[in-house]
């Protein structure tokens, strides 16, 4: 049977070998244009490859559609883009782990005894549908390199880990999270589901290791927007950032539209890359008008013991309501009958009733947190119904502020932009460098990441699907591919071209970005060396003193124990100090104190006064935070930290507290490892 499908494949390139050109040119300051060239059909799927051509610009992309049972598609998908596959998202992933564990020395194998139990839970409680997509999929891979003479380099194993991996990296977070403020909870819980081997004493040491890198950074950081008819005048707008630390190198090597019609369901286009099972899992919207993207949330409340073939991972359960839902309500019916294992929110719009919704969802709980008909509404990484709060957390206080900045920011430009919006300004929103705190800067709490990794917009009433291809970084800034969506005929038609115009008349400033993205890559590959030489560079482009890249320079400084270049940066934001988010005030207090303690240039009283400073700061944040404030505008009179809720990163402003009282008594602790991304 095999030889057959190969030799289909073999003569369907021989019968596709004369190119076919589907050029497109859009208005710009910049002329561009599609030529897509590479078609490639097996059975009733087909892919196509075609690259973006503007400048010096020639950025691959693909199409892909197909029709068919859920198997049939994925085993085509994995052999019309087997070479794409075998250099995708799959290396990566399997690498980042593969670095975790080998960072880990001696308590390696208690990260591998654990990850292999968890994993054995978690293959034993998703769907059979689920795994059996998995294995087409690695098939169709398999197939697909032999067909062409290559070797196959990945097994069923290893896409069932890098497609179930989302979930490793949850439950991993959510364990260190927990023997970090409630080491006998987290010890329990282990030991219950995966013996006294693993839970045994090197469990602290390994979970202090793991949990020196970010949770936020292992997770979809992610913004959305939704824009209703009544504000746009053209249909509702439901738009996306992704981002995604562990796949910044590969997800744009071959980012895909794929237009899906299972056998029995409903079709639906979305935005992936290739070998990703669940694109729809990412964002796209269905033939009735439904739009979703997913957003991650950290969390402790995980669970990976369901019934036998109960549970989904959550993006695939999304991509099961762009294939099974025609509403919101059948979407939630969806939702709430079936087990997950950690905490998301499916952020949903429908174009036919101008609705919009977020679901939040934990393996706890599943609630309509918000929904909203003729209204805007944005979307970022934290829980705002009362009842989810103790289902997710942020490991400090800067995450939390972050994703509330970029929730605020979105919905106050939606507001302030009514009768306004379109494509083009859905794109400039989405590619925004505006912090709600402190204003415009390059990364922190903006909405663009510097983890960005797709951008997808959808209107459905117009049949439009955009996703961004990726050649610039973050990839908010690159260019747009829109197609033209029609389900009944099943085709998906390049329609244009097109990309923020913010930055057309600064250049420099945008090329700073590339930088900074560029630096923030080599700090997590433990290079401080160009981390600190792409973040100066990008510094000198922007032409402007950036506050949050003069934060990281000064931080990666200290980190070297470069004291009195790290005193240099910190001493320009401590001038201006006022001018900042009380949190970030703290921080200033804080870090300026200890510079100017070691280099020993300043009084002890002067010092002690920063050092009290940040103390009581921190801690008025901490008893606001403890009393679960649910109010989610900030006041400005009440120091802009009434958004506070429950708990959030108040294990880390202890920490602080505590080290700030180390440092004052003269004891030697090292600088706490730099939070990158949210300036920390």
């Amino acid at each position: 049977m095999r030889t057959s499908l190969f030799l289909a494949l073999i003569f369907t390139l021989a019968a596709c070998s004369s190119p076919q050109k589907n050029m497109r040119t859009v208005a710009s300051s910049e002329s561009a244009q599609a030529d897509c060239e590479d078609k490639r059909v097996f059975g009733k799927a087909e892919a196509q490859k075609c690259y973006v051509k503007a400048g010096s610009t020639n950025k691959s992309f693909f199409t892909f559609k197909a029709s068919g049972t859920a198997e049939e598609i994925q085993y085509a998908h994995g052999f019309l883009l087997a070479e794409e596959i075998n250099t995708g998202s799959i290396e990566e992933m399997l690498s980042y782990f593969a670095r975790e564990e080998a960072s880990l020395g001696s308590t390696k194998w208690i990260f591998t005894a654990l990850k292999e139990c968890q994993m054995k839970k978690l293959k034993k409680s998703v769907s059979k549908e689920f795994l059996n997509n998995i294995s087409a999929l690695a098939r169709g891979y398999s197939d697909g390199m032999k067909a062409k003479g290559l070797a196959v380099v990945y097994t069923e194993e290893d896409f069932i880990f890098t497609l179930l991996g989302i979930e490793i990296g949850n439950v991993l977070g959510g364990i260190a999270q927990d023997q970090s403020t409630s080491p006998i909870k987290a010890l329990t819980k282990v030991l219950g589901q995966c013996g006294i081997r693993v839970a045994g004493a090197g469990l602290s040491k390994l979970l202090k290791r793991f949990k020196k890198e970010p949770a936020h950074d292992r997770k979809m950081g992610c913004v959305g927007l939704v824009a209703p008819d009544s504000v746009t005048g053209q249909g509702l707008i439901h738009g996306r950032n992704l981002d995604q630390t562990p796949l910044m190198k590969s997800w744009a090597k071959s980012p895909v539209i794929y237009l899906i019609n299972e056998e029995g369901r409903i079709p639906y286009v979305a935005a992936g890359t290739a070998g990703l099972i669940y694109p729809g899992g990412i964002s796209g919207y269905n033939q009735h008008g439904l739009a979703v993207s997913l957003h991650q949330m950290n969390t402790t409340r995980w669970d990976t013991t369901h019934k036998e073939g109960s549970a989904e991972v959550v993006p695939y359960l999304q991509q099961r309501i762009l294939r099974e839902a025609k509403s919101i309500d059948e979407a939630f019916a969806l939702v709430k009958k079936t087990n997950v294992f950690s905490s998301w929110t499916i952020f949903i719009s429908d174009s036919k009733t101008q609705e919009v919704a977020s679901i939040e969802v934990s393996s706890h709980r599943k609630v309509i947190a918000r929904r909203r008909k003729n209204e805007i509404m944005g979307q970022s990484n934290h829980y705002l119904d009362p009842t989810m709060q103790k289902e997710h957390f942020h490991g400090n206080f800067a995450a939390y502020i972050e994703t509330q900045s970029r929730l605020l920011q979105m919905e106050k430009m939606l507001r302030e932009s009514s009768g306004k919006i379109d494509l083009d300004w859905s794109m400039n929103a989405l590619a925004s460098h505006h912090d709600y705190f402190e204003g415009e800067r390059s990364f922190g709490r903006v909405a663009v990441k510097l983890s960005n990794i797709m951008t997808s917009i959808a209107i459905p009433s117009r049949g439009e699907f955009w996703m961004t291809v990726g050649d610039k970084k973050p990839a908010a800034h690159s260019w747009y591919v829109g197609t033209k969506v029609d389900f009944s005929e099943m085709s998906l038609n390049i329609m244009g071209l097109n990309k923020t115009s913010t930055f057309e008349k600064n250049n420099d400033l945008e090329e700073s970005f590339s930088y900074a993205v560029s630096s923030y890559l080599a700090y997590k590959n433990h290079d401080t060396d160009k981390s600190i030489s792409d973040l100066k560079k990008a510094l000198k482009l922007s032409q402007r003193e950036d506050t949050s890249y003069i934060y990281n320079l000064a931080r990666l400084h200290m980190m070297e124990n470069k004291l009195p270049e790290a005193k240099e940066y910190m001493d320009k934001l401590l001038l201006i100090k006022d001018q900042f988010h009380l949190y970030q005030q703290a921080l200033i207090a804080m870090y300026s104190a200890r510079l100017k303690q070691q280099i020993g240039v300043n009084s002890e009283q002067e010092i002690n006064l920063l050092f009290d400073e940040a103390i009581t700061i921190f801690d008025k944040i901490r008893v606001n935070s403890l009393k679960n404030k649910t109010s989610e505008v900030p006041d400005p009179k009440t120091d802009k930290i009434e958004e506070a809720r429950f708990g959030h990163g108040v294990p880390n402003l202890e920490k602080k507290i505590k080290l700030i009282n180390s440092w004052k008594s003269g004891k030697d602790v090292k600088f706490p490892s730099l939070d990158f991304a949210v300036n920390d």
